[in-house]
């Protein structure tokens, strides 16, 4: 997998997030959980489907702000490699991201309502939540551009607390960031509660990517200021 980021020169393992990155201007935070919704979630058992939500992104969410919490209580943060210990410059921006195996565009759907009904912890600074396939494509369309990415990152997390914003693909909003009507769009969106896919750029994605597999060169997208 491509990573976003261009001048990485720390990837740690710490007993509370899967991995922590350290850039010159960010720390990321990472939890990957590989857990699956089970069948009886899938068809809507109640019990079985809090158990999953909270297994997927809900312990994720608890590891990855039990980490901020002890990198931003502490003047230097102390973490281990198989070598070393290394202090984390604590000062910088955290950027936290929590990735499991399960496609959950179901849950970001509803992160602050499940945080308002108590599944989740009700947080005002969600984690950046995709799936790792998802994160994949996000993390090659940024490669090599840490600002770009971060921007992202921030857009989408502020997303997730309006109440009663929906996508049906992670995609549909990456598509809409990298194309010139983002920004009206969004306006669009906060003034009249709705959505509209940019299935142009979304397509220019799916291209790049069905291109590259099959070995065909193929530009790839980039945000278009607008």
């Amino acid at each position: 997998m491509c990573w976003p980021i261009k001048f990485l020169h720390k990837q740690l393992i710490y007993s509370y997030a899967t991995s922590l990155l350290e850039t010159q201007s960010h720390i990321f935070l990472l939890e990957v959980k590989s857990g699956l919704f089970s069948n009886a979630s899938k068809r809507g058992a109640i019990k079985s489907l809090k158990s999953n939500i909270r297994d997927t992104i809900g312990y994720a969410f608890e590891q990855l702000t039990r980490t901020e919490n002890y990198i931003k209580t502490n003047p230097s943060p102390s973490f281990y490699n198989e070598r070393e210990a290394i202090i984390i410059d604590s000062t910088k921006t955290i950027i936290k991201i929590a990735v499991p195996f399960a496609s959950i565009i179901g849950i970001t759907n509803q992160l602050y309502e499940l945080g308002q009904a108590g599944i989740l912890a009700s947080q005002q600074d969600f984690p950046l939540s995709v799936s790792i396939f998802d994160l994949m494509v996000i993390s090659e369309i940024f490669e090599n551009d840490e600002k770009g990415f971060t921007e992202y990152v921030k857009a989408r997390i502020l997303l997730y607390q309006e109440e009663g914003f929906k996508i049906d693909n992670e995609l549909d909003f990456l598509g809409l960031y990298l194309s010139r009507d983002y920004r009206k769009a969004m306006k669009v969106y906060r003034r009249e509660k709705v959505f509209t896919v940019n299935t142009e750029y979304k397509s220019k994605i799916s291209n790049y990517f069905d291109a590259k597999f099959l070995g065909i060169t193929y530009k790839m997208p980039k945000k278009i200021e607008g």
